[in-house]
């Protein structure tokens, strides 16, 4: 639900829309829309709205940890705080996916 109607003393209706990034309810004042891309848009409070975009990828990549699917031998990045499950974004399975942990050279061929 993108919108929240409160009730105040005064029988007035107040409207709160939700901020798409701290997930939180604002008044309509404090709402600010940044363009994502073609025809859309993201409702951002002021607070997220002052952080800047640097900052905002860095924490992003920072939480992501790297993968390898056995499988299918893809690397790709996860974030284990994320909404979805680990599964490959390649084959789509998660039966075989472990920890990239870079190794030497040494290591590598051994394992060979």
């Amino acid at each position: 639900m993108l919108f929240q109607k409160v009730e105040t003393n005064q029988n007035d209706e107040l409207r709160k829309i939700l901020c798409e990034r701290c997930r939180k309810f604002f008044p309509l004042g404090q709402i600010k829309y940044m363009p994502t891309g073609n025809d859309s848009r993201m409702a951002l409070c002021s607070k997220c709205m002052a952080i800047p975009v640097e900052d905002r990828k860095k924490k992003i990549e920072s939480i992501k940890q790297p993968f390898f699917c056995v499988r299918c031998k893809y690397k790709f990045k996860f974030s284990p705080n994320g909404v979805t499950g680990l599964k490959c974004p390649y084959c789509g399975k998660d039966d075989k996916i472990v920890l990239d942990k870079p190794g030497s050279a040494g290591t590598l061929i051994n394992e060979v």
